[in-house]
């Protein structure tokens, strides 16, 4: 065993995973039918996927407002400023900012999110190799649960972290590495109420087209908002999916980030990436975004949150067996 790999024990150590019962309930959850040979979504062929919620022709690749509870496993993410007394309530209340990024429920109290999301911006440290520093816990508000309101999270109540995760090898754009290891989980302090999202597996397919769904600020608008994408690149010299919309400014934007790329299949939404950068370069009427592929990461988030990959009918998954360290 490696001194990298025990570094990655030791993190976990210090959060609370989910039961193999638990994971497997979700596994079934996705997966109709679990057999030996591993029939899954990556045995589908591409484009049988049911209708998106909504119109996909080429001219309507942009971003628009979209009904949470179509998305239960969206969620808002702020920093918490403090708290105070409100003599209305007779209670102390939590101040927290409007949303400044985005995630997805990946279990009952696990939430994937980008790891520039979880981090203080400081290039200057970066600069002088100095390690990444990550916000507590007790800096993280989470806004999740499904209602009918365009602004859901306004009308909801704010869910505390009870630990934050960075991936160890994440590097700071300005020294050099962009999207590498740009993820992270966020650990609750109690389970939430909401659909997780569909997890992949390791050799599942990425579709023709897919979609992000984020809480960016569009103008004065911070509701939760969705954006199609119709050309898709897969790089795995940097683990990465870039994908491409038509219009600019109407690709994913600032608060965006960490905010889950999925595809549905069957009724169900599937976890293909997280959101790194938006608007990175801008080709001749296409716009592109790119995503973690949370694919090569599927070891590293089963040692953080015991989300795990199933192999054939057993819950006996003990990492490294698919991707490695990412």
């Amino acid at each position: 065993m490696t001194v990298l790999w025990l570094l990655y024990l030791v993190q976990a150590a210090y959060a609370e995973k989910i039961t193999r019962q638990e994971n497997l309930m979700l596994k079934e959850r996705c997966y109709s039918k679990w057999t030996g040979n591993q029939e899954t979504m990556s045995q589908i062929v591409p484009g049988t996927s049911e209708q998106w919620d909504f119109n996909m022709q080429a001219n309507k690749y942009r971003r628009q407002p979209v009904n949470q509870s179509n998305y239960p496993f969206a969620v808002a993410l702020s920093w918490i400023l403090g708290t105070r007394y409100d003599p209305i309530r007779g209670k102390d209340v939590v101040n927290f900012t409007t949303p400044v990024c985005s995630g997805v429920l990946i279990s009952p109290r696990h939430i994937l999110t980008a790891a520039h999301c979880l981090t203080v911006n400081d290039t200057n440290a970066c600069k002088k190799g100095l390690p990444v520093q990550e916000k507590t816990a007790q800096e993280v508000g989470v806004f999740l649960y499904s209602c009918n309101d365009l602004q859901c999270w306004r009308s909801q109540g704010v869910l505390r972290a009870a630990s934050v995760h960075v991936h160890r090898d994440y590097v700071k754009k300005a020294c050099g590495e962009y999207y590498k290891y740009d993820i992270g989980v966020i650990e609750l302090e109690e389970n939430a109420y909401s659909s997780p999202i569909c997890m992949p597996q390791w050799n599942d397919f990425v579709p023709h087209t897919v979609e992000s769904i984020g809480y960016g600020k569009n103008g004065e608008d911070d509701s939760i908002q969705a954006v199609a994408y119709a050309m898709i690149t897969e790089k795995p010299e940097d683990n990465t999916i870039e994908a491409f919309t038509k219009y600019k400014n109407e690709g994913s934007i600032g608060g965006d980030s960490g905010g889950p790329l999925v595809k549905k299949l069957n009724d169900k939404h599937y976890l293909l990436g997280i959101l790194s950068a938006e608007g990175t370069k801008t080709q001749p009427l296409l716009v592109s975004s790119v995503f973690v592929d949370v694919r090569k990461y599927l070891d590293w988030i089963c040692i953080i949150t015991g989300v795990c990959p199933l192999i054939g009918d057993s819950m006996e998954y003990e990492p490294p067996f698919f991707t490695g360290l990412g």
